[in-house]
């Protein structure tokens, strides 16, 4: 991801206080979940801020949320995991 890539991911999202959710305000797919595009391909927005933040996650795996919050992009808020 390149530096436009980042600046535009991170212009659709309001950052707030570290401890709060930071809601997506882009697109959104079924149950509120941020959709991104990235090079040609939609992925989840909460994804793409965990990875930022922490690094790529296996391709098997799944980011949560420990907020519950659908829409959140905090990356102290996401985990990875599996189903």
């Amino acid at each position: 991801m390149d530096v436009m890539d980042i600046a535009r991911f991170w212009s659709h999202v309001e950052v707030r206080h570290t401890l709060q959710c930071w809601p997506w305000r882009g697109a959104t797919a079924d149950f509120g979940h941020g959709v991104f595009k990235l090079d040609g391909k939609s992925t989840f927005a909460h994804r793409v801020a965990f990875e930022m933040a922490c690094g790529n996650v296996d391709v098997d795996a799944v980011v949560r949320h420990t907020c519950d919050s659908p829409g959140c992009c905090n990356p102290k808020h996401l985990m990875s995991g599996i189903h």
